[in-house]
C-alpha cells in the first residue's frame, strides 16, 4: 500500500470500505485539515521568530562595525598628520621620486576615508540589514587599508630619505679626503723645501707631526652607515685644518727668514759700501807723513794761496802725504818753504813742500 503524501498535499484517503458509512468519512476529512493548518501556522511562526532574531544580530554587528569606524578614523588622524609633514621635510628630490609619489597618493586616499556608516532601519528586513552591515564592514576595511597604505609609504619615504643623506654623506666624506690628500702632497712640498730655510726648526717639527697625523686618518676606511661617513669626514676636516695651519706657519717662518736675510745682506751692503767710500775719500784726500824718530816738522797755520805753478793748497788742518826719500838732485818742483812748510828726509835733511805735500827744491 502506497503511503499518504504529507504537508499540504495530504489527501485523505476515500476508498470505500465495508462498513465505514459517508458520516465517519466526513469526520476523517475535518480532522485531517486541521492538523494540516496547525502544522502550517507552527512553520510560519517559527520562521518569522528567526528571521528577527537575524535582524537583531546583524544590528548588533552593525553598531559594532560603526564603533570600529569612528576608532579607526581617530587612530588615522596622527600617521596622515606626520605622512604630510614628512613629505614637506625630505629633501625635495625625495618627495619628486616615486616614494614621494606613493606617499602622496595615500595621504589623497587617507583624506577622503569616512566613518559615516548608515544604521539598520527599524522595520528592514533581514536583507536590508545585511547589505547595511556590508557596508560597515567595507567602511572599516577602507580605514584599515588607508593606514597601513600610509604606514608602508611613510617607510618608503624615509627609507629614500635616508638613502640621500647616507649618500651625501659619502660624497661629503670622500670631498673632505679629497681636500686632505692634496694639503698632504702641498704640505709635504712645503716640509722639503723649507729644509735650511727657517730660523727655528721647530715650526717644520710641527709640519712633519700633522703630517702624519693626517696620513693616518686619510688611510681609515669608513663603513657605508651614516655614523662613520660623518665621522670620518669631521676627522678629515680637522686633519686637513692642522696641515694647512702647520704648512702655514712653515711658510710664514720661510718669510720671515727670508726677510730678514734680505735685511741683514742689505745692513752688510751699506756697511760695505760706506766702508768703501771711505776708503776712497782716504785715498783721495793728502795726509801728511808722520815724522820718524828725532826729525820734526813744521806746517803752515794758517790757509796758503795756489802755488805759482797752478796746483792747489794743502787743506787747511788736513793731513798731507810726502814722500819718504829727499828728492832727486834738481827737486821736483821749485818751492817756496814759508807757504806749504817742510820736513826732513830720511837723510836727516830739511826739504820744502810743495802744495801736495811733495818735497821739492832743495834749500840747503
Amino acid at each position: 500500500m502506497t503511503p499518504a503524501p504529507r504537508g499540504p498535499h495530504l489527501r485523505i484517503a476515500t476508498t470505500h470500505m465495508p462498513g465505514m458509512n459517508t458520516k465517519r468519512r466526513i469526520t476523517a476529512v475535518g480532522v485531517g485539515v486541521l492538523v494540516l493548518a496547525a502544522g502550517t501556522g507552527g512553520t510560519l511562526a517559527y520562521t518569522h521568530h528567526r528571521t528577527a532574531q537575524q535582524i537583531t544580530a546583524v544590528t548588533v554587528q552593525v553598531t559594532r562595525e560603526q564603533a570600529s569606524a569612528r576608532d579607526g578614523l581617530a587612530t588615522l588622524a596622527d600617521p596622515l598628520a606626520a605622512a604630510k609633514t614628512l613629505l614637506t621635510t625630505v629633501d625635495p628630490s625625495v618627495a619628486a621620486s616615486q616614494e614621494g609619489t606613493v606617499l602622496q597618493d595615500a595621504i589623497d586616499a587617507a583624506s577622503e576615508v569616512t566613518a559615516d556608516v548608515p544604521s539598520v532601519a527599524p522595520d528592514a528586513g533581514l536583507a536590508e540589514a545585511r547589505a547595511t552591515l556590508t557596508t560597515a564592514l567595507d567602511r572599516v576595511q577602507e580605514i584599515t587599508d588607508a593606514r597601513h597604505a600610509l604606514a608602508t609609504a611613510i617607510d618608503g619615504v624615509q627609507a629614500a630619505q635616508d638613502a640621500f643623506v647616507l649618500a651625501q654623506a659619502t660624497t661629503a666624506a670622500s670631498n673632505a679626503k679629497a681636500a686632505l690628500d692634496q694639503a698632504v702632497a702641498a704640505a709635504q712640498q712645503t716640509l722639503t723645501d723649507s729644509d735650511g730655510k727657517v730660523a727655528d726648526n721647530t715650526v717644520r717639527q710641527t709640519l712633519a707631526d700633522a703630517i702624519t697625523a693626517a696620513q693616518a686618518a686619510a688611510s681609515d676606511r669608513p663603513t657605508a652607515d651614516l655614523k662613520a661617513q660623518q665621522d670620518a669626514r669631521d676627522a678629515y676636516t680637522q686633519a686637513n685644518t692642522s696641515v694647512a695651519a702647520a704648512t702655514a706657519a712653515v711658510t710664514d717662518a720661510v718669510a720671515a727668514k727670508a726677510e730678514a736675510d734680505r735685511a741683514a745682506a742689505a745692513a752688510q751692503a751699506a756697511a760695505e759700501k760706506a766702508a768703501a767710500a771711505r776708503r776712497a775719500a782716504q785715498q783721495k784726500t793728502p795726509t801728511r807723513p808722520t815724522a820718524s824718530p828725532g826729525t820734526t816738522r813744521t806746517t803752515p797755520s794758517t790757509p796758503q794761496q795756489p802755488a805759482s805753478d797752478g796746483a792747489g793748497p794743502v787743506p787747511l788742518g788736513g793731513v798731507i802725504h810726502h814722500d819718504p826719500a829727499p828728492p832727486p838732485p834738481g827737486g821736483y818742483h821749485p818751492c817756496d818753504a814759508a807757504k806749504y812748510g817742510t820736513s826732513v828726509a830720511t837723510d836727516g835733511k830739511t826739504y820744502p813742500l810743495n802744495d801736495q805735500g811733495h818735497f821739492c827744491a832743495l834749500i840747503g
